[in-house]
């Protein structure tokens, strides 16, 4: 590997090697740097994390509402098991492929652009569908067209973002040397951000359906904006093609067999936070893939047929829908609690360690009926997984493969959720069902770390 130029460190020390000597690396440097790299270049790389929780909030706030209006309950469910089954696959091929990747561009860059770009593409035909659907000869009453062009964005949309965000994981965990835990605290910050965007827009401007070119012209935007940030002034190091000797079509197998071998090959340790990761993220799921539906037609008791094109003719029932869509993607608010908590968390593993903090932050997802407070699970359970990963494999390990095992555990999670609410919708608890369901799942989360979950760490 070529030897870095050697320049004296900035002032605020973001120029450095990371310590494995397969991860990225920044362009000017002058030795490897164990401490890990500033928190202003932490916020630089995770600023594409803004808009891919804006995407994934949108998913649930406001294509998930705009697909029951189009499409039955349970054919919603089914359509949103593409999210899950596309993390499944994608997690942990992409990270083999990231792991062994020889472009000149370096490991990550090139598949975050490519999901990227691909997902601003599909944001701008998403723009469009009701006008092309009318075109195709659409009416107010039947739209096929528009819901085909509804679920073929939705499903591409899922797999453009699991495309983008594992490389984007990556990338921070390889630069954040011993700052794991700080890194990812900082990702999640700005993961955050981006929720709060979407539910300030929801509240301002109403459930986004009915104003959707100009959300995804904000998407639009901070997703290209913050993504060539990444890849203009990121610059990795190439990683050389004598450094590994594996054939190409043993790199094929290995992607193929990514997603059985990733989980199969997990450490003990990582396992029992697997598991705990699939239940969490199946409680978390249960709430937010349901709850704009859950207050648009349970709690307020509305009609959701014709909600997004009705205007100023809305009947009551779909006023009431798109007001409890509003109030649900409003919620997403509460995120600013959750972005209180990330602020302590690095104390708080220092205080408690991992083994605790990680049974503590599964109590209040346990109480669903305490709203505010859900986000606290998730972001314990989504921030602590790479600096583990970290902790148990080791710096100089690759860890593509294990990072998309642990992303595999919660597409796992929202599929089971989906699988069974297609069927629990139906029933009559509607919407509520799901939501119960998740809470029992958060209970057997946090059992399991409590007895079982057994990591001693402390460290940043």
């Amino acid at each position: 590997m070529a030897t870095p130029k050697s320049v004296d460190a900035d002032a605020a020390g973001t120029r450095f090697e990371p310590t494995s000597p397969h991860a990225s690396t920044y362009d000017e440097t002058s030795e490897l740097n164990q401490a890990g790299c500033s928190l202003r270049f932490m916020t630089l790389l995770s600023l594409p994390r803004m808009a891919i929780a804006m995407a994934w909030s949108a998913q649930t706030a406001v294509y998930g509402p705009l697909l029951q209006i189009l499409l039955s309950s349970t054919s919603v469910q089914l359509v949103q098991m593409a999210g899950p089954i596309s993390g499944v696959l994608l997690g942990p091929t992409v990270g083999v492929w990231s792991d062994t990747c020889t472009s000149r561009f370096g490991r990550r860059r090139p598949f975050l652009a490519l999901g990227a770009g691909a997902s601003i593409l599909c944001w701008v035909l998403l723009m469009y569908i009701m006008p092309i659907g009318r075109a195709l000869g659409d009416t107010d009453i039947d739209r096929p067209w528009t819901s085909f062009l509804a679920v073929l964005c939705y499903v591409w949309i899922d797999i453009t973002l699991n495309v983008a965000q594992v490389p984007l994981n990556l990338i921070l965990a390889d630069f954040a040397g011993d700052r794991q835990v700080t890194a990812q605290v900082v990702g999640g910050l700005i993961t955050a951000v981006g929720y709060l965007i979407v539910a300030a827009y929801t509240y301002l401007f109403g459930a986004a359906y009915n104003s959707l070119q100009s959300f995804l012209g904000v998407l639009i935007g901070i997703m290209f904006v913050s993504s060539a940030c990444v890849c203009l002034c990121v610059h990795e190091q190439r990683l050389p093609t004598s450094s590994t000797s594996v054939s190409t079509p043993s790199v094929l197998t290995a992607v193929l067999g990514a997603v059985y071998t990733g989980v199969r090959d997990l450490p003990p340790p990582l396992r029992i936070y697997f598991a705990i990761a699939f239940l969490t993220q199946y409680g978390y799921t249960a709430y937010n893939s349901s709850k704009g539906q859950f207050f648009g037609l349970v709690v307020n008791g509305g009609n959701a047929a014709g909600a997004d094109t009705c205007d100023s003719t809305c009947s009551l029932a779909q006023d009431a829908y798109n007001r409890g869509v509003q109030l649900a993607g409003s919620a997403d608010a509460l995120y600013i609690v959750g972005l209180a908590y990330l602020l302590f968390l690095p104390s708080l593993v220092r205080r408690f360690g991992v083994k605790r903090l990680v049974a503590y932050g599964c109590v209040p997802q346990v109480l669903l009926l305490l709203l505010a407070f859900c986000k606290e699970t998730a972001c314990t359970i989504m921030a602590l997984a790479m600096p583990l990963v970290v902790h148990v494999l080791g710096p100089d390990a690759d860890a593509g493969r294990f990072a998309g095992a642990l992303n595999s555990a919660l597409c796992f999670g929202q599929l089971l959720n989906f699988a069974c609410a297609s069927v629990a919708v139906n029933t009559a608890w509607g919407y509520t069902l799901p939501i119960f369901l998740g809470g029992l799942c958060s209970v057997a989360a946090w059992l399991i770390a409590v007895v079982f979950f057994d990591v001693d760490m402390h460290s940043m």
